[in-house]
């Protein structure tokens, strides 16, 4: 068992009969590991694929009994579809005690080599029924339609995506299933100044959606700097040249395992977009537009990202992180007139280089949203309670394969709908600062 239970066919998957179906998943022998402690630890991922629809199961399983997992609850698809609904399993691990807490070892840090000493193994292989077919539903939920007077999200977190394969796009929907609609990136805003700073602090999942967001812009690359001992632009600044419409701005930052990254919030001035440009050495230096330098410009909107550049921190180290961050991040928070948190994103464990040893102890979906992505939205919402949290983890959690650039990037597809959501998100801002008027 200690061995057999990260293996996919260890397990096998059924559902109940009835109109209103169960996802049970067991021990393919339930006689002789009946109640095991053993496996009361495993974490899987159920995909519910309508057609052309798929649909990525976000909450947990309940646990009947020790190592027997049931899902309930399907959401439902958005377009009536023929024949029946087709679940697939995949095991992540079949075991893994303290993931479901953010918390597999007692320290700030894990290393991924001693997490995995204890048992723990990434599979990503699917789990099938008894007679080896991918587990279906004979009676599925109702499709919910389409509307065209669909509303415009008006939460973001959590906000369940589904990916629609026939035209390679996202679609969005609340928390109860029904659809909901994002505002397209480039969309006329309800308040925008005659210069609107968006300013990004993030890794380079942040660098590559902040490059898409400015293609889709139609604004140019005017600036860009490389920070000493790093290998790619440490700061972009992208604008149309006319000195009005928006200027958008990316820094490199993320959560670290030391105080390094405390320091680098520090020197990150963002008093002012003058102020900001003059503190970048950038060479040679670019003839701004005067509206950059003769007016005390603030931050409009200010993102945040804490990357994923830091693996091993358990929730008690993330929760450090934040102590550490904190007076850095009030002073910038308190600079723009919205803020907004974008979650990380979610990764592919079974990209990872196997040269790379077994990152996925520790690297992997459970710790980004157990640890990192739950400790980070419980400080940002405590903190600055304002602020628009922007869950980029369902999204990227529903992503196919076929559009992951590598374990922890994506292609221009992703960073198109991460973009919208940020023009969403920039949509609900500016309502609080010009709401709607009244008919």
């Amino acid at each position: 068992m200690y061995y057999g239970r990260n293996n996919a066919s260890f397990w096998v998957a059924h559902a109940t009969p009835g109109r209103n179906p169960a996802l049970i998943i067991r021990p393919a022998d339930d006689e002789a590991f009946r109640q095991c402690p053993g496996l009361a630890a495993a974490s899987f991922v159920v995909t519910v694929r309508y057609g052309n629809e798929s649909h990525v199961l976000l909450d947990p399983p309940s646990q009947l009994e020790l190592g027997v997992y049931r899902y309930e609850s399907f959401p439902p698809p958005r377009l009536p579809t023929i024949g029946p609904t087709e679940l697939e399993v995949r095991l992540d691990f079949g075991f893994y005690p303290g993931g479901d807490s953010g918390q597999p070892c007692d320290d700030t840090a894990c290393m991924p080599l001693d997490v995995a000493h204890t048992g723990t193994a990434f599979s990503g292989d699917e789990i099938r029924s008894e007679t080896g077919e991918r587990v279906r539903l004979a009676h599925g939920p109702r499709a919910v339609g389409r509307s065209a007077d669909t509303s415009t999200c008006s939460t973001l977190d959590p906000l369940p995506a589904v990916y629609m394969a026939t035209e390679n796009d996202f679609v969005f929907t609340d928390e109860e299933g029904m659809p909901c609609n994002v505002v397209a990136a480039g969309s006329a805003l309800p308040a925008t100044p005659d210069l609107r700073w968006i300013q990004v602090l993030g890794d380079s999942n942040s660098r590559y959606l902040v490059t898409r967001l400015a293609e889709m812009l139609n604004l140019t690359l005017a600036a860009e700097h490389t920070a000493v001992n790093e290998k790619h632009p440490t700061t972009l600044i992208f604008h149309d040249g006319t000195g009005s419409g928006v200027v958008l701005s990316f820094q490199w930052f993320f959560v670290r395992q030391d105080p390094s990254d405390a320091r680098n919030l520090a020197a990150i001035n963002l008093s002012s977009l003058a102020a900001y440009l003059d503190s970048i050495p950038f060479a040679p230096t670019p003839a701004w537009p005067k509206s950059f330098t003769a007016t005390e410009t603030r931050v409009t909107d200010l993102f945040l990202s804490f990357g994923s550049h830091a693996p091993g921190l358990t929730q008690s180290g993330m929760r450090a992180g934040m102590d550490r961050l904190d007076a850095g991040l009030r002073e910038r928070f308190g600079l723009a007139r919205s803020t907004y948190l974008l979650l990380t994103a979610a990764t592919e464990p079974s990209t990872i280089p196997e040269s790379y040893g077994p990152q996925s102890a520790m690297r992997n979906n459970m710790i980004i949203k157990n640890a990192q992505n739950a400790v980070a939205n419980e400080y940002i919402r405590s903190t600055f309670p304002d602020t628009i949290v922007v869950d980029f983890f369902s999204l990227t959690r529903t992503t196919p394969l076929s559009l992951k650039k590598d374990s922890v990037h994506f292609l221009s597809e992703v960073y198109s709908a991460q973009a919208d959501l940020m023009w969403t998100a920039m949509h609900l801002a500016d309502l609080r600062v010009e709401p709607p008027s009244l008919p």
